[in-house]
């Protein structure tokens, strides 16, 4: 997981998720309206999977596998309008590292890995639920009738794979004959893919990794 979140904040409507949505008219009416401050929050990433080794000399190994990565996003706006969104995209990547033990402690390995990962979502969705607080501060122009709220849930997701590099420091502990059970900790670089929806990698593309 990412060590640390990132939070963006904005005046105006550009923030919103439902603005990449053709069906959130409305929507992108209503918040032109809000002059209120967006509050963008990319929650940690988490991440879990299995990975194997081929040992290439006793101390240089390459790394592969799989891994599943959960990405969580919140938006939050308080003003004429209270609007809370949600962004989630579930991915799938493989990575491949090489590896190199550059010191043994009994049975623990510690070890520099460099390498890359490619990642896919396979699932994501927003949702958006806006309620007017206060009708009477509504300008006189706005869209009628307006109801008191108004909520979207569609279904999402991003053209392009992600890559990324890391460079990390990593022990590794044998638990049962050839299963380890292994940390890692470092920094890892995202490239940009160019994909429409905004997540934690478009937006911090330099992360310290745990």
């Amino acid at each position: 997981m990412g060590v640390l979140a990132s939070n963006i904040s904005q005046q105006g409507g550009v923030l919103l998720f439902s603005g990449k949505s053709v069906d959130s008219e409305i929507y992108q009416h209503l918040a032109s309206l809000n002059s209120g401050e967006y509050v963008l929050k990319h929650n940690l990433p988490i991440s879990f999977g299995l990975t194997i080794s081929k040992e290439l000399s006793p101390r240089l190994s390459i790394e592969t596998g799989l891994l599943y990565t959960y990405l969580s996003s919140t938006i939050r706006s308080s003003h004429v309008y209270n609007i809370s969104e949600k962004q989630t995209f579930h991915y799938l990547g493989v990575p491949l590292s090489l590896n190199y033990t550059f010191y043994k402690f009994n049975k623990t390995n510690f070890y520099l890995s460099l390498g890359g990962l490619v990642q896919k979502d396979i699932s994501g969705r927003y949702i958006s639920d806006m309620k007017i607080a206060d009708r009477s501060l509504l300008p006189t122009d706005a869209l009628t009738p307006l109801k008191n709220s108004y909520y979207l849930r569609n279904s999402i997701s991003q053209d392009n794979p992600q890559f990324s590099a890391h460079l990390t420091l990593g022990a590794s502990y044998p638990i049962y004959r050839k299963l380890y059970l292994f940390g890692t900790v470092g920094g890892v670089y995202y490239f940009d893919a160019n994909n429409a929806y905004r997540t934690i990698y478009s937006d911090r593309k330099m992360q310290l990794d745990l």
